[in-house]
């Protein structure tokens, strides 16, 4: 898997530019760790939507206490996955949402 595109609120919750790597790379263990890895499959090979709401796995976000992930697969065929549309929000704690401007 990889990032075609990182917003930069993402790039500073993750601590540095992801756009262009493959997750694998930039995430020690991705492949070797179903909680990592799994949704991620699921979404590509299955058409499988993800939402995860809790403590962060990767290691470099372990400073946010908490952070939501929306997993959506996306098939500009309509029919064979091709891409995932991934959306993250990064909390404090205080449960505040970090990043944002609204």
């Amino acid at each position: 898997f990889r990032y075609r595109v990182v917003g930069s609120a993402v790039d500073r919750g993750m601590g540095k530019t992801r756009t262009g790597k493959c997750l694998d790379e930039v995430t020690e263990g991705f492949l070797e760790r179903d909680e990592l890895c799994g949704p991620y499959i699921n979404a590509a090979e299955r058409a499988i939507p993800s939402y995860r709401k809790g403590k962060p796995l990767f290691g470099h976000n372990l400073q946010y206490a908490e952070l939501e992930r929306l997993l959506m697969p996306m098939a500009g065929d309509g029919r064979a996955v091709d891409m995932l549309f991934c959306a993250t929000l990064f909390y404090d704690a205080d449960r505040r949402l970090l990043g944002s401007k609204l």
